[in-house]
């Protein structure tokens, strides 16, 4: 049920229905659907709410979701909802890393990690 839920706030997002997709994805974060919490978080990031988005974020990176370890690594790179810091961003990237994110591997092994 909960995949559903969270695919259906997916495709609703993706399609322009914000409001509802944020719900569906809503309802499935609260009952800890991990992938559901760092889209939530990531939607909200890009509806300018980024305090409550961040929050979802470090929740499902807490949780071990690797992408949203990297999502909130870019945060702190950009400096973007938060204050820029070049060794948050390299430690979130070696935890996503960790969890077995394949971008953040090539990002730490080609240099970009600073």
């Amino acid at each position: 049920m909960l995949d559903g839920q969270y695919l259906l706030g997916k495709c609703l997002l993706n399609c322009g229905k914000g409001h509802e997709g944020k719900q569906w994805l809503a309802e499935a974060a609260a009952s800890g659907h991990l992938p559901a919490t760092r889209d939530l978080g990531e939607a909200l990031l890009d509806l300018d709410q980024a305090s409550e988005g961040l929050q979802l974020l470090i929740q499902a990176a807490e949780g071990g979701d690797a992408f949203a370890c990297e999502l909130r690594a870019y945060r702190y790179e950009s400096g973007e909802g938060t204050r820029r810091s070049v060794r948050k961003y390299r430690s979130l990237m070696k935890q996503a890393a960790a969890l077995g994110n394949e971008r953040a591997k090539f990002l730490l092994t080609a240099g970009r990690s600073r």
